[in-house]
């Protein structure tokens, strides 16, 4: 049976608009917030291009960061994933 988020839209669809990248995390940690966004239907990125949309950051002013704030990217940090995925729907990147 799939996972239904509030608002009708399956679990596997709630990232579908998001591509991310990550940096600053290591395995096994990386895998599962990969495998957490994959699974809520985002797309995976080895490193930033015009077609990402959100860098899961764990340190500031590191160079994939730097990047992402002059491209006007969206950081946010593990936790936005994790929240995402526990309440099963797509929360704001901002608070």
């Amino acid at each position: 049976m799939k996972k239904v988020t509030n608002h009708n839209v399956p679990f596997s669809k709630v990232m579908d608009k998001v591509v991310f990248v990550i940096s600053g995390i290591q395995n096994p940690e990386r895998r599962e917030l990969r495998e957490k966004a994959l699974e809520m239907g985002a797309k995976y990125k080895a490193d930033w291009d015009d077609s990402c949309t959100h860098l899961i950051c764990a340190f500031v002013n590191t160079p994939k960061y730097l990047q992402v704030i002059a491209k006007k990217g969206r950081i946010v940090t593990k936790q936005w994933i994790n929240d995402c995925h526990s309440r099963k729907k797509l929360l704001p990147w901002r608070k």
